[in-house]
């Protein structure tokens, strides 16, 4: 399924600028290959490899304007520098993976007056909130002022609460590692660990967010999305987080329906329950008139799912 690799790919790559590798299509509607590129993931956690000169911050390198002390210099010896205000002394950058803020406070991911997380600065812990958690976000929803714990941030914040998600462990040249059981988000300004979820129980995911793959295909976690309604099963869908809860936008090869007829976009498809059976699947069943032959299939190829995720299947044709 050639149009499935090339469309999960350039999902990954339009949502945060990293490239997955490929599965055996053959066998399977969305498997992603672990190690095809860097923030790739693997089934006992994540792994990312950001040998290819992707930089943390505004600078290029994250840990050249970084206390490694957590100590703020004295501002009386000329040597704070970017590193701490001049007037107070106090370290107002930092390096998130390495948490070197003074006591009482955390490195957080924060914007720099756009969109975005572009910087790394110290503010103060004002909560315990860990992963999965509720959170809350003081200002812009990237001021890097949340109530989670040092060592996690507030993200995917709908309203006014969004959900801890924890820093990586690791370095940007050394790669970077997250728990068992979450799946791990990377761009070239911020990496995270959120938690896993189910397609297939989506009432899982806070209100407002939907479960769908996670950035490379090989995890999934609750996201945002377009509104309920606009991109049912069976219409084209853009690459990204653009179809309803319980589907998925994957190649118009993958689920041929009459409703998608631009081949140059995807095709909004739905998952379905591979312990419920495959030919006469109950969640493809509504299909087969539209697409004949249309079956579930596994997600994943042989080997691949991560723990929990073995029964996650698309409807297809294989």
């Amino acid at each position: 399924m050639t149009t499935s690799a090339t469309i999960q790919s350039a999902v990954f790559i339009l949502v945060l600028g990293c490239g997955p590798g490929s599965g055996d299509e053959t066998a399977s509607a969305g498997s992603a290959e672990s190690s095809g590129g860097p923030g790739s993931t693997s089934a006992s956690g994540t792994s990312g490899d950001m040998t290819g000169g992707a930089t943390g911050s505004t600078s290029g390198d994250p840990t050249a304007s970084t206390s490694t002390t957590g100590e703020p210099p004295d501002p009386s010896t000329g040597s704070c520098g970017f590193v701490c205000d001049s007037t107070t002394g106090e370290q107002t950058a930092c390096n998130a993976f390495e948490q070197d803020c003074p006591a009482g406070q955390k490195c957080n991911f924060a914007g720099d007056g756009g969109p975005g997380w572009h910087q790394e600065i110290c503010v103060p812990v004002t909560g315990d909130g860990v992963l999965g958690d509720p959170c809350t976000v003081v200002g812009a929803i990237n001021s890097g002022h949340d109530d989670c714990a040092a060592g996690f941030m507030c993200f995917e914040v709908v309203g006014e609460t969004g959900t801890c998600a924890a820093i990586c462990a690791g370095e940007w040249r050394g790669g970077f590692t997250c728990p068992d059981g979450t799946a791990m988000g990377i761009t070239n300004d911020i990496c995270i660990c959120v938690p896993n979820c189910d397609p297939l129980d989506q009432a899982a995911c806070p209100e407002g967010l939907v479960c769908a793959p996670n950035f490379d295909n090989v995890g999934f976690s609750c996201s945002g999305n377009v509104p309920p309604g606009e991109q049912p099963p069976g219409s084209s869908c853009e690459l990204g987080l653009t179809c309803d809860a319980g589907s998925w936008c994957s190649g118009d090869q993958v689920f041929p329906h009459p409703g998608c007829t631009d081949p140059e976009l995807g095709c909004c498809t739905p998952f379905c329950d591979l312990s419920q059976g495959t030919a006469d699947n109950p969640l493809c069943k509504p299909f087969a008139g539209d697409v004949p032959g249309v079956e579930c299939v596994s997600f994943y190829a042989p080997g691949e799912p991560p723990p929990g995720l073995e029964s996650i299947g698309v409807c297809a044709v294989p």
